[in-house]
Protein backbone atom coordinates (compact mmCIF):
# COMPACT_ATOMS: atom_id res chain seq x y z
CA UNK A 1 0.00 0.00 0.00
CA UNK A 2 3.06 2.48 0.58
CA UNK A 3 3.77 2.79 -2.82
CA UNK A 4 0.21 3.89 -3.65
CA UNK A 5 0.40 6.52 -0.92
CA UNK A 6 3.83 7.54 -2.23
CA UNK A 7 2.96 9.98 -5.09
CA UNK A 8 0.04 12.06 -3.00
CA UNK A 9 3.14 12.44 -0.02
CA UNK A 10 5.71 13.60 -2.69
CA UNK A 11 2.87 15.89 -4.24
CA UNK A 12 1.93 17.47 -1.01
CA UNK A 13 6.19 18.21 -0.84
CA UNK A 14 5.91 19.36 -4.23
CA UNK A 15 3.22 21.82 -3.27
CA UNK A 16 4.90 23.22 -0.80
CA UNK A 17 8.34 23.77 -2.55
CA UNK A 18 6.37 25.58 -4.87
CA UNK A 19 4.32 27.40 -2.28
CA UNK A 20 0.99 26.22 -3.38
CA UNK A 21 -1.83 26.45 -0.75
CA UNK A 22 -2.93 22.66 -2.24
CA UNK A 23 -2.32 19.61 -3.72
CA UNK A 24 -3.59 19.02 -7.74
CA UNK A 25 -2.94 17.03 -10.14
CA UNK A 26 0.10 18.84 -11.55
CA UNK A 27 1.66 18.10 -7.85
CA UNK A 28 1.07 14.55 -8.14
CA UNK A 29 2.28 14.28 -12.16
CA UNK A 30 5.39 15.48 -10.74
CA UNK A 31 5.62 13.11 -7.81
CA UNK A 32 4.86 10.40 -9.96
CA UNK A 33 7.94 11.43 -12.36
CA UNK A 34 10.21 11.33 -9.57
CA UNK A 35 9.21 8.09 -8.17
CA UNK A 36 11.46 5.62 -7.20
CA UNK A 37 11.84 3.17 -8.54
CA UNK A 38 9.80 3.71 -11.45
CA UNK A 39 6.53 2.62 -11.47
CA UNK A 40 3.79 1.89 -14.29
CA UNK A 41 2.01 5.75 -14.28
CA UNK A 42 5.57 6.72 -14.67
CA UNK A 43 6.85 4.26 -17.77
CA UNK A 44 3.83 5.27 -19.32
CA UNK A 45 4.63 9.01 -19.06
CA UNK A 46 7.97 8.64 -20.08
CA UNK A 47 7.05 6.14 -23.13
CA UNK A 48 5.22 9.35 -24.38
CA UNK A 49 8.19 12.02 -23.89
CA UNK A 50 6.86 13.54 -20.58
CA UNK A 51 9.85 14.35 -18.67
CA UNK A 52 9.79 16.78 -15.09
CA UNK A 53 11.51 19.58 -17.67
CA UNK A 54 9.04 19.16 -19.98
CA UNK A 55 6.13 19.15 -18.22
CA UNK A 56 6.96 22.16 -15.63
CA UNK A 57 7.43 23.94 -18.77
CA UNK A 58 3.75 23.13 -19.81
CA UNK A 59 2.32 23.75 -16.28
CA UNK A 60 4.06 27.18 -15.31
CA UNK A 61 3.32 28.46 -19.09
CA UNK A 62 -0.38 27.37 -18.36
CA UNK A 63 -0.69 29.65 -15.42
CA UNK A 64 1.20 32.53 -16.42
CA UNK A 65 -1.29 32.40 -19.79
CA UNK A 66 -4.56 31.95 -17.44
CA UNK A 67 -2.84 35.04 -14.63
CA UNK A 68 -2.75 37.43 -17.74
CA UNK A 69 -6.40 36.12 -19.25
CA UNK A 70 -7.96 37.11 -15.82
CA UNK A 71 -6.09 40.55 -15.11
CA UNK A 72 -3.38 38.98 -12.60
CA UNK A 73 0.04 39.19 -12.98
Amino acid sequence: IFGKVQPVVFGETEAKRLKDEYVSVEHLVLAILDESPAGTAQKLLKQFGVTREKFTGSVRGFTVALQCSVGFQ
